[in-house]
């Protein structure tokens, strides 16, 4: 394809793809390992590049958080530190980075509504201090300790068959966790 192949350091996480626009037009979200997290259109021209401290050791995410119509990238890095950034712009979101631990963030982060009265998407980030974290943008950061390591994503699902979403983590002393809340499930609030 015309403007392929595009070149960045080292890239060891899954790219985004995704219509960030909403004009019917794919973009390409790519993060390396030298900390540039970079948006390119269909055609591998670059559309905006920013820079964050320490490198992506997994997977990002991508939802409209805020539900305003415009979608966030969410990243964890290699330092602690969580960052929304637009997706449109490359632009921080306000109050971001934040430190969730002083060590690495090596799991991926999970989006999920948990919210009952908004459509809000809560960032669900497990961090290898043994903490899961619940990320409210433009609120609030709660944690639970689950006192082992996790290094692989946060699943959300109607695990129990209640009708409620539970988190199902894993961890590296060999624990599957079931984690249940108070939100409805439905297929389409857990990414």
């Amino acid at each position: 394809m015309p403007g392929f192949p595009v070149t960045m350091d080292e890239i060891h996480t899954q790219i985004l793809v995704a219509d960030v626009f909403n004009n019917r037009k794919k973009h390409l979200i790519v993060a390396d390992r030298s900390g540039n997290v970079v948006a390119y259109n269909h055609e591998g021209t670059e559309v905006w590049e920013t820079q964050v401290m320490g490198y992506i050791p997994e997977a990002m995410a991508l939802g409209d958080l805020d539900a305003d119509g415009v979608l966030e990238v969410v990243v964890g890095t290699s330092e602690g530190l969580l960052y929304i950034i637009n997706a449109q712009t490359g632009q921080f979101k306000s109050g971001y980075p934040v430190r969730l631990t002083e060590e690495a963030i090596r799991a991926p982060p999970t989006l999920v509504s948990l919210d009952t009265k908004t459509k809000e998407l809560t960032i669900v980030v497990p961090s290898t201090d043994g903490l899961v974290h619940f990320i409210h943008p433009g609120d609030c950061i709660d944690k639970i300790d689950i006192g082992s390591r996790v290094f692989s994503r946060v699943m959300a699902d109607n695990v129990s068959n209640r009708g409620k979403m539970d988190l199902v983590l894993a961890t590296a002393d060999g624990e599957v966790i079931c984690l249940s809340t108070e939100a409805p499930y439905h297929p389409l609030k857990a990414s």
